[in-house]
């Protein structure tokens, strides 16, 4: 029994010790972190530039790049920077490529006002989350990605009452002689929607908790805001008539008793 207590002793001491190095440790990285989002941070957004815009990153660049250089510089046997005529070829190649994923990852922290979580510019933008320049180093969900297929809204739509246009509303005569009454006020069928969502033109394959819109009603429809269309009236109308050597009259007559006939199912057998 105490051989045991003394195991279970001794790897307590073990973890104790292991625990409380990791946590000092990782304060102090908590502290070097937020020290250098300090200094990140108003670089980064006294430096913004639009997504993708070409030029104003050269303009951006020239800032940059120098810094980078030197940042980048291989070290010599006495642990100072080397020049750059000192560098042999091949490690030239290298420096420049590690400069190269560095101003690209500024670009995208300039870009997207982002803390630099990555040096390779393609993840840190592919990322799932981002770390804001929001004063705390909060982390938040990333962007959308703007190649993702789009998925479209479903739009509900409910239908409502459109008074019922007649003969005698749209064409009247007096004294045999056909007379266009005044302009009535157009009414359409309204279709409630969120107002940031476009709108659809009605259909009669929608889904909503009622029975869909059948083809004869959803014509109707469609037919009694043709007749209150000013265009119609004024252009076409005369147009049609003219078409079918008669008057406008008559011609807006029959439209109509025709699309009363069609609602009513006396269609033509």
């Amino acid at each position: 029994m105490n051989k045991q207590a003394n195991e279970v002793t001794v790897s307590f001491v073990e973890s104790f010790e292991s625990y409380a190095s990791d946590s000092k440790a990782i304060g102090e990285l908590k502290n070097r972190l937020e020290d250098a989002r300090k200094i990140l941070e108003p670089v980064i957004k006294a430096h913004k530039i639009p997504v993708d815009d070409n030029k104003a990153w050269k303009e951006k660049r020239v800032i940059f790049f120098p810094l980078v250089q030197t940042l980048e510089l291989p070290i010599d046997d006495n642990g100072n920077k080397m020049d750059l005529d000192a560098i042999s070829q091949t490690e030239r190649k290298k420096m420049d490529a590690r400069i190269a994923a560095w101003l690209g990852v500024i670009r995208t922290c300039l870009e997207y006002q982002i803390l630099p979580t990555d040096k390779n510019a393609d993840r840190l933008r592919k990322a799932r989350l981002w770390t804001g320049l929001n004063g705390n180093g909060k982390v938040n969900p990333n962007w959308i990605d703007p190649k993702a297929p789009k998925i479209e809204a479903h739009v509900i739509q409910e239908t409502t009452s459109v008074p019922t246009v007649t003969a005698s509303s749209v064409v009247t005569e007096t004294k045999g002689e056909p007379k266009t009454p005044p302009k009535a006020p157009s009414v359409s069928a309204a279709t409630p929607q969120k107002a940031s969502e476009p709108v659809h033109p009605l259909t009669s394959n929608v889904s909503s908790p009622d029975a869909p819109l059948s083809a004869r009603e959803h014509c109707g429809i469609l037919l009694d805001q043709l007749f209150k269309n000013e265009a119609f009236r004024g252009e076409f109308a005369p147009i049609l008539a003219m078409c079918l050597d008669s008057n406008v009259a008559t011609v807006t007559r029959c439209l109509v008793e025709a699309r009363d006939a069609m609602l009513n199912g006396k269609g033509v057998k």
